[in-house]
């Protein structure tokens, strides 16, 4: 709408039904309290939705009363939250290791699998130091875009190994490092095993030369 084309028009073709509802509850706290705050939803001039905060305040001027409002689009900071939200859960449900540090080195978000692993409940590892949650971790070794492979003991007492990703993010002015880390546990045994196996041969076949050679000796020495 336009100021001329809303300036005289009703408040009730500007809201919702449900936000409409609210008139009489907002009087009735204007008179007693001089202010009062709701979420009120605006139709525009082509009928879509906008949340919006409401700020009221009460005026008494000559025996009248009014209602100054004070609106507060809401909308990107709605899709802002969906938006984290999403992400939220999104890492939460993620199978990686995911944990956030402060530049500080403190611990300010680590997800469910972290926890998993770790044992005990999240809120008791968040404000933590970093190697409180990575005991053999210095933060000098937290270079983004660089990664490391990295053992720890769980909560069954097995040791896991992880492959542990650096990065670093930029959220409301503040830096902070993000490390991602993800289970090769079983392809770290097979691994070994193949080392166990290889070196095994190598011994195998080295002992095998030795016979040969003590072997064709016999046979020149006859």
């Amino acid at each position: 709408y336009t100021a001329e084309e809303v300036n005289g028009r009703s408040i009730k073709g500007l809201l919702t039904e449900e936000s409409l509802a609210q008139r009489a509850e907002v009087w009735a706290e204007l008179r007693q309290r001089g202010e009062a705050r709701r979420e009120v939803v605006l139709l525009n001039k082509e009928g879509q939705e906008m949340v919006l905060d409401g700020s009221f305040n009460y005026i008494n001027y000559n025996g009248e009363e009014y209602n100054c409002a004070y609106f507060r689009d809401l909308s990107k900071k709605r899709k802002r939250d969906l938006a984290l939200k999403l992400s939220y859960g999104a890492l939460e449900a993620a199978a990686e290791v995911v944990v956030w540090l402060k530049e500080s080195g403190e611990v300010q978000y680590l997800n469910h699998a972290m926890v998993e692993y770790i044992g005990g409940p999240k809120e008791n590892w968040e404000g933590q130091q970093l190697h409180r949650v990575f005991p053999q971790l210095k933060l000098n070794k937290v270079v983004p875009g660089t990664s490391i492979e990295y053992s720890m003991p769980s909560k069954e007492g097995h040791t896991v190994y992880l492959e542990l990703t650096f990065s670093e993010i930029y959220q409301t002015g503040h830096r902070f490092f993000v490390i991602i880390g993800r289970n090769f546990t079983e392809r770290y045994l097979r691994r070994k095993e193949i080392d166990k196996a290889r070196l095994q041969i190598e011994e195998l076949s080295a002992r095998l030369q030795e016979e040969n050679v003590i072997l064709r000796e016999e046979v020149k020495a006859d």
